[in-house]
């Protein structure tokens, strides 16, 4: 599973740009600096293999580091987002 996300730092918005190796549904878990999980995101029908691309508006809220982790069937990612200045 390889996943882009952009821009990082990130203002308002957060692109995730991903391709997986298996068709399904991907479940995406973005978490505070604590750990604490925000939101859930999910793109049903992944296909094996093309480009996806998900927008995510980040809660005023939530504004500083966030972490994510994205999942399709047994395969998954994680990484760290930052805001600028926080």
């Amino acid at each position: 599973l390889v996943v882009r996300t952009y821009p990082n730092p990130f203002t308002d918005q957060v692109y995730f740009h991903f391709v997986s190796p298996v068709s399904g549904n991907a479940v995406f878990e973005i978490y505070d600096f604590t750990g604490r999980k925000i939101q859930e995101l999910r793109k049903p029908n992944v296909v094996a293999y093309q480009d996806n691309l998900i927008q995510y508006l980040v809660p005023r809220t939530s504004q500083r580091q966030i972490m994510y982790r994205i999942a399709i069937g047994p395969y998954s990612a994680k990484g760290v987002l930052i805001s600028p200045g926080k």
